[in-house]
């Protein structure tokens, strides 16, 4: 059987870790080592986060919106056909860049991707003389918002020199291929929180994505997830109609056809399955937190009550103490009393022993003497006669 102490003390962590826990979701995360380095003080890192988190379905739509103008521009097969890829590939790596965890890193990496995107769609357009430079005004609009940030959290009106630094790294690191085997940034956020005046970086930091990122960013699979599906089978279909491979298959048109419009509808349920994934993830932490919760509500009734029980307990035993204490000193009072009492009744005895020992001394003093034969005198004693 553990102690009533040590009962109170496993009971009281047991509280402070389920209170830890609890406070996952309301505790506000402290700001990441890239925010330290180049972060205004007055700037929180949830502030930073809303900012960056926002730019991501705008960038999207912007993207998007791009891609088809420049398509609806050429007219031409293959132009259509990569600014599909365009679209399909550049989107989710953009939104991939604004949901990273530190929003300074997100800042950073979607800057450098505008900048990779602009040079790749600026070439792109180059190919074509007298069409209609699209490109360049958008990424600009673009790029004025990202700086807007930097300068919100650096403090610094001035973006000219990171601007620089941004366009040199796109420069040298160029799209080749797929969006996604684009060259980490990592060296660039380095080099900038550098260029800041704060020193070199040591390690990029990390904050936990809240349920709110999660949200956004839910919400925003949800209205991109069909556009990619479609974006993938308008991919598939230019990609077979202009292939000589897929030429001879044209007579299998009315069967793809029927495969495509049932991948169209797999693909139109796709918002009403991340809705009801959605949903089941917001249960799902709505009954962790009750869980947790109510945990922490059980556990603190328990220590509640055994602190009671321990102040009960040790409030007896200093109750049991104080009586045997006051027993003990009326134990010895009692005691202290009949040797007084009995030491006075000896000084009574002796008192009274020494004054009948005076009386004595004093009766044998001054009693008379008895009476001796008559002096030898002339004169003579006559005694009184005795009657009867």
């Amino acid at each position: 059987m553990r102690p009533p102490l040590a009962s109170a003390a496993l009971r009281l962590a047991a509280l402070a870790v389920g209170l830890a826990l609890a406070g996952c979701a309301t505790v506000e995360a402290p700001p990441s080592a890239a925010l330290q380095k180049v972060g205004r003080s007055d700037l929180r890192p949830e502030e930073l986060r809303i900012q960056v988190r926002a730019l991501a379905p705008r960038f999207s739509g912007q993207l998007e919106n791009l891609a088809d103008d420049i398509a609806r521009d050429a007219g031409d097969a293959p132009t259509r056909l990569a600014m599909t890829r365009f679209k399909a590939n550049a989107i989710p790596a953009m939104q991939s860049a604004l949901f990273q965890p530190d929003p300074v890193a997100a800042v950073v990496d979607a800057w450098a991707l505008v900048a990779q995107l602009q040079d790749a769609l600026v070439d792109i357009e180059a190919q074509t003389p007298g069409r209609a430079r699209l490109a360049t005004p958008a990424f600009a609009g673009m790029e004025r918002e990202l700086e807007a940030v930097w300068a919100d959290l650096t403090g610094k009106q001035d973006t000219s020199q990171a601007r620089a630094r941004v366009h040199r790294w796109a420069r040298d690191n160029p799209l080749r291929g797929s969006v996604s085997a684009r060259t980490d940034t990592t060296a660039l956020l380095a080099g900038l929180t550098a260029q800041s005046g704060v020193g070199a970086l040591g390690t990029a930091g990390r904050l936990m994505d809240t349920t709110q990122d999660l949200v956004a960013r839910m919400d925003l699979q949800t209205a991109f997830l069909p556009k990619q599906g479609r974006w993938q089978a308008e991919l598939f279909t230019l990609g077979a109609l202009q292939d000589p491979a897929y030429r001879d298959a044209l007579p299998e048109l009315p069967l793809l056809a029927t495969a495509l419009q049932e991948v169209t509808r797999q693909v139109q349920a796709v918002p009403w399955l991340m809705a009801r994934e959605r949903s089941a993830v917001l249960a799902g932490v709505r009954d962790e937190r009750l869980g947790a919760q109510g945990f922490v509500t059980s556990e603190r009734e328990a220590l509640v009550t055994e602190l009671r029980q321990e102040r009960v307990a040790v409030l007896q035993e200093m109750d049991r103490t104080v009586q045997r204490a006051v027993d003990r000193s009326f134990d010895r009072a009692q005691a202290l009393v009949d040797r007084m009492f009995l030491f006075a009744l000896g000084l009574v005895l002796l008192a009274v022993l020494g004054a009948l020992a005076v009386a004595l001394l004093l009766r044998r003093r001054w009693s008379p003497r008895e009476q001796g034969p008559p002096p030898r005198s002339g004169w003579v004693h006559l005694r009184r006669p005795v009657h009867g």
